[in-house]
Order: structure tokens, then C-alpha cells, then sequence
């Protein structure tokens, strides 16, 4: 396992600089209507031995490398390049307006983030709604002040703040209170449940009702059937 760590730290040098990363995007619907309505961006690597890599793979050693910082600039600028070409294309009208960034606790961090996020919109004539930035509230807890910090700073010029894996664990509601937050994504655990475990379908009910009047929008990650769909639209 270690030497395996220690190849996959060494060969993520090699990929940033041999372009082997690509991104998928993962839509976003809009529940009432069917309409879609944005998109994530996530990061894969094609490594040159191993095929198609999950960010499981390689994310946290990113991260303790530092190389993160470098990666999370790639993955901004080339979501960013890639909607302004759907929007050059009027590709579908466009539907998608609006594309979701992960962002990462060394990210926070980087004094330079705020910097390359306003360069990146403007090389590609995006506006700061374009972009939507996703956080992990365990991101928020580590770095709380520079958290804070940042997250005003982006939220100043307009770009939305999304609080990520909302219920497994760290929620607070005095995370929602603390920082700018204009989204909640609920996990992908609590949706799988609908139509398997009431007790669940209840606690989901309750968290779109909670995002609801704090005028948060809610996102459900990972519906997959038409019940979860059909579920989550009755809620709103």
C-alpha cells in the first residue's frame, strides 16, 4: 500500500504535466420540470497503466502533496473552458448555465485561490454565475477562518457557495449561519433510502424543509429511479 501511494504521488507529477486528467459532468436537474439545470464537474485521470482512475484513488494523496493546489486550478479553468465553448456553441440554447466546482480544504488555504478564480472568468468571458463552488462542512470545521475568509470574498463577487454532503455528519446549523451559503446537497445516502426506509424518507423530508426556509436551494445527489425522483419532486 505504501509503495503503491509513493507511485501514485510520483506519477501525479507526470499527469499534470502530461494533460492526463479529464473531466466528467454529472447533470443537474431541475425537478419540477425535467429541465436541466447545471452540472458538476468531476475529475478523472487516465493513467497510462492503471486506466480510468476514481478520485478515491488519487485525491487524498493529492492533497497531501499540496499538488491539489495545482490540480484544483486545472479542474476550475478547464470547467470553465468548457462552458464558455457550450455557450459559444449554443449547445442545447445552453441549458447549462451554471457548472459546480469541488473545492478542497488546501484550497482554502491557498491565498491565490480568489485570485485565479476572478482570471479564469475572465479568460473565458464567464460571469461569477457561472461557477458554483461545493464545500465540505469537515473542510469548514478544519479551517474555519480561512474558510470564512474566502468564502465571503467569493460570495462578494458573486459566486454561489454550495455546503456538500449535508447530513453525514458535521451538519450544524451554525454552519449555515457562519458562513454564505447558497446551496445544500444532501447525500446520496439519504436518497438511496427512498422507497427502502421510511425512517430515512422522514429525515430527508425534514432536511428539504429545513433548506427550504433558511431560502437555501436543495440539490439530492444520486437519484437514480423514478421513485427517488418522483419523491424528491413532491418535496420541492
Amino acid at each position: 500500500l505504501v509503495k503503491h501511494k509513493a507511485k501514485i504521488k510520483l506519477d501525479l507529477y507526470k499527469a499534470i504535466k502530461q494533460n492526463e486528467f479529464k473531466l466528467y459532468y454529472q447533470p443537474k436537474i431541475n425537478a419540477q420540470d425535467g429541465s436541466l439545470g447545471g452540472a458538476e464537474a468531476l475529475v478523472r485521470w487516465q493513467h497510462p497503466e492503471m486506466g480510468l482512475l476514481m478520485p478515491n484513488d488519487f485525491i487524498s494523496i493529492a492533497e497531501d502533496s499540496g499538488l491539489i493546489v495545482v490540480l484544483g486550478i486545472w479542474i476550475l479553468r478547464d470547467a470553465c473552458r468548457q462552458l464558455a465553448e457550450w455557450k459559444s456553441r449554443r449547445l442545447a440554447n445552453c441549458a447549462i448555465s451554471c457548472i459546480s466546482i469541488n473545492l478542497s480544504p488546501t484550497q482554502i488555504r491557498n491565498d491565490e485561490f480568489l485570485h485565479e478564480v476572478e482570471k479564469a472568468l475572465d479568460d473565458y468571458n464567464l460571469t461569477p454565475d457561472n461557477i458554483e463552488l461545493e464545500i465540505t462542512e469537515s473542510a469548514l470545521i478544519k479551517d474555519a477562518g480561512l474558510a470564512s475568509d474566502l468564502l465571503a470574498a467569493l460570495s462578494k463577487i458573486g459566486i454561489k457557495i454550495a455546503l456538500d454532503d449535508f447530513g453525514t455528519g458535521f451538519s450544524s446549523i451554525l454552519h449555515l449561519k457562519a458562513f454564505p451559503i447558497n446551496v445544500l446537497k444532501i447525500d446520496k445516502e439519504f436518497v438511496s433510502a427512498i422507497g427502502q426506509d421510511e425512517s430515512h424518507e422522514k429525515l430527508l423530508a425534514a432536511m428539504i424543509q429545513f433548506a427550504q426556509a433558511l431560502d437555501l436551494t436543495v440539490v439530492a445527489e444520486g437519484i437514480e429511479t423514478e421513485q427517488q425522483a418522483e419523491f424528491c419532486k413532491r418535496k420541492g
